[in-house]
């Protein structure tokens, strides 16, 4: 996982909330947790148009990234300071897609390393 420090590259003014991304090939999920590990709230970004048979690659393109400029937006709103991104290469590994509890992990993570 890659860990940005703050959101926007600050010092952390919010209530120390963490966020997880997966971005899929239709939308776009949001987990915001507390140190705990607790949810605090979820948000899907949808841009399905972009799995239609013949859509333009530069617009789905377009599509995803404001989709995440919205979902940063929004984390920014509700006092996100960190973020955390999958690396989709260590995904493919296959002890990385066994787990049964994403959020689990990423609290365990959190409280190991924070």
């Amino acid at each position: 996982m890659v860990l940005l420090k703050t959101l926007l590259f600050t010092e952390a003014t919010g209530y120390g909330l963490f966020a997880g991304f997966d971005l899929n090939s239709d939308r776009l999920n949001v987990v915001v947790i507390n140190k705990d590990g607790k949810v605090i709230t979820t948000k899907t970004f949808w841009y399905s148009d972009v799995t239609r048979h013949g859509f333009p690659k530069d617009k789905a393109k377009a599509l995803r990234l404001n989709a995440l400029s919205e979902a940063l937006e929004f984390l920014s709103r509700v006092g996100v300071d960190y973020v955390v991104f999958e690396d989709l290469f260590l995904v493919k590994k296959r002890k990385f897609t066994r787990s049964k509890s994403g959020i689990g992990i990423l609290a365990n993570l959190l409280r190991n390393n924070c």
